[in-house]
């Protein structure tokens, strides 16, 4: 059911629901078109090579969960990796080593576990 709504009918999905994803804002028709498009390749996940016919995912992406058997956010990981290694290189720059170490350590952790090793990550 819809939040707020009025229908106390109750009704629910009866299937399964695949490539959730949150963007801070409403796709536009095209947009939309072109991920239908796109058929089973989907959105370019950030794992090389990606298929010739994916659409590249959005910038406002804020999660994206794809469904591939696991719960890895793709979207929310990569933030979080590009975070903890931007402030630990703050850190690092400031001679402050013990409060980069495990800042970067924890970056490369987390890029290790989406990409399988931080030279697969895709290049910007």
């Amino acid at each position: 059911d819809t939040p707020g709504s009025a229908d106390l009918r109750g009704f629910y999905l009866n299937g399964l629901i695949d490539e959730v994803e949150i963007h801070s804002r409403a796709l536009t028709p095209s947009e939309i078109q072109d991920i239908f498009n796109a058929g089973s390749e989907g959105k370019c996940k950030p794992l090389p090579p990606p298929p010739p016919s994916c659409v590249a995912p959005l910038g406002d992406m804020i999660s994206w969960w794809p469904g591939d058997g696991d719960a890895i956010d793709i979207a929310g990981v990569e933030v979080r990796a590009t975070m903890l290694n931007v402030l630990g290189e703050i850190y690092r720059n400031m001679g402050r080593y013990q409060q980069a170490q495990p800042l970067l350590e924890e970056a490369l952790t987390l890029r290790r576990r989406l990409y399988g090793s931080p030279d697969e990550r895709p290049k910007p």
